[in-house]
């Protein structure tokens, strides 16, 4: 199974972009629109590990921090 990269950007292109460039590396890219969303698949991949996270720090709604600060604060 191809290992997994979460990619959160509230841009359309910039995820469309990244997402395709990770596949032609052989990665399996999972998209969020913005750190809610993005906190929604973590939540929801239980058992299925995300190698790597590429994130936006500079959103609307949910800021890249903001979802730091989730994240740090849900995985101790």
């Amino acid at each position: 199974m191809a290992q997994r990269i979460l990619i959160i950007d509230d841009d359309p292109a910039q995820l469309r972009i990244l997402e395709e460039s990770i596949k032609r590396f052989g990665f399996a890219p999972l998209t969020a629109n913005g750190g809610e969303k993005g906190l929604e698949i973590l939540s929801s991949s239980t058992g299925a590990t995300i190698e790597l996270i590429i994130l936006d720090l500079v959103m609307p709604g949910m800021d890249g921090m903001e979802f730091l600060e989730h994240l740090s604060a849900h995985r101790t």
